[in-house]
């Protein structure tokens, strides 16, 4: 197991080094010598295998994950002057990707013990008046907040 960054206890989801095995190294490097890099058979097989894993129809690999959130919004059929819930210990991509959609970023506060997005903050933002919200946070605590929090109807939860 790898160090906690943090080195603080208390925290129950520390950030931690990533682990990169052999095998992806491998990978990596076979892809590497190929004379194609972007589109080549190795992408081909890791969408074919993610749709596998997902059960899924259709499958998209894109070249990072801003462009992932891009299409994402896209497919979720943002639009402008839609609002998008976002955490604000996120990464810049995300609200990025709500405005190159024309779309307002709602920056909500999170838990400091578990950077779960927080409750009370998020009835707040909740309770204006808005045609509908939609709520982005990229860990599991939209399995948390489904289960506890009943949300009003404007806010529209998507995975």
């Amino acid at each position: 197991m790898k160090k906690d960054f943090f080195k603080d206890s208390t925290i129950k989801f520390p950030a931690y080094e990533p682990w990169i095995s052999k095998d992806d190294k491998r990978i990596v490097n076979k892809t590497l010598d190929q004379s194609m890099l972007t589109l080549g058979p190795q992408l081909e097989k890791f969408e074919a295998d993610f749709c596998k894993y997902t059960k899924s129809k259709y499958a998209v690999a894109t070249s990072n994950c801003t462009a992932a959130l891009h299409l994402s919004l896209k497919a979720l059929r943002i639009k402008e002057n839609d609002e998008v819930i976002i955490p604000d210990l996120t990464f810049v991509a995300d609200a990025n990707a709500i405005l190159v959609c024309n779309a307002k970023p709602v920056i909500a506060d999170i838990n400091e013990n578990d950077f779960f997005l927080s409750i009370s903050n998020l009835k707040k933002i909740s309770q204006r008046k808005r045609k509908q919200l939609y709520l982005f946070t990229f860990t599991v605590e939209f399995v948390i907040l489904t289960k506890y929090l009943m949300l009003p109807k404007q806010i529209i939860l998507r995975l």
